[in-house]
């Protein structure tokens, strides 16, 4: 019985908290501890993000590079290069707890630059509830449906602007394959049969051998 009376408990707990995250979350707040790569927040303000001009610099050129025609790969290679600290490791060098910070600190990972070409957050919305627990018994998330989170407009200053962003979308939504001459087409990714519906790809040949 004594069981049974405090998991009421801590259900009920779980239940009151998850109301709480819930307000918060629809009243435009970030639910989250810390501010995502190129905000910080600032001393007594927890609820807003401020733009970190040094992150934001590398968050525009991120998406500068990908309107290029550049692939994941291609700009975490050019990162890499340029020695830019990868998101860990730089919250890391502000003094910011984190995780995890891998080995080489300037190793970027393409799933690193798809998740914030992806980021509705550097136009200034947030995006709540993006994740769920399967009970208050569990600690593993899983991630909800779109249509089941929230979504609030100009809830900080933006880093990237719509148009860009839009140009943006529309290029991942096209995802352009490096060739095997390195060289990609301008039309690539855009082009489709006007017979079949099936997406065009470019074919060059040297000496009668395609490349």
């Amino acid at each position: 019985f004594l069981n049974i009376m405090n998991e009421w408990y801590l259900r009920d707990l779980s239940r009151k908290q998850k109301t709480a995250i819930r307000v918060k979350g629809e009243s435009g707040k970030p639910t989250t501890n810390s501010a995502i790569y190129g905000y910080k927040k600032m001393p007594g303000d927890k609820y807003t993000w401020h733009i970190d001009e040094e992150a934001a610099a590398v968050v525009r050129r991120i998406f500068f590079l990908c309107m290029q025609g550049n692939g994941m790969s291609a700009i975490a290679t050019i990162l890499w290069e340029e020695k830019v600290l990868t998101p860990s490791a730089y919250k890391a060098s502000k003094g910011v707890g984190v995780a995890r910070v891998s080995e080489n600190r300037y190793c970027w990972e393409p799933s690193a630059v798809a998740a914030i070409l992806e980021n509705v957050a550097y136009i200034g919305c947030t995006e709540s509830f993006k994740s769920t627990r399967l009970g208050f018994k569990s600690k593993k998330r899983i991630p909800t449906a779109k249509e089941m989170r929230a979504y609030i407009e100009n809830a900080h200053t933006p880093i990237i602007d719509r148009e860009v962003w839009d140009k943006v979308q529309m290029i991942r939504e096209n995802k352009r394959r490096p060739t095997n001459s390195g060289i990609t087409s301008m039309f690539s990714g855009l082009l489709y049969c006007a017979d079949c519906g099936g997406k065009m790809y470019v074919h060059r040949t040297c000496n009668g051998k395609r490349i």
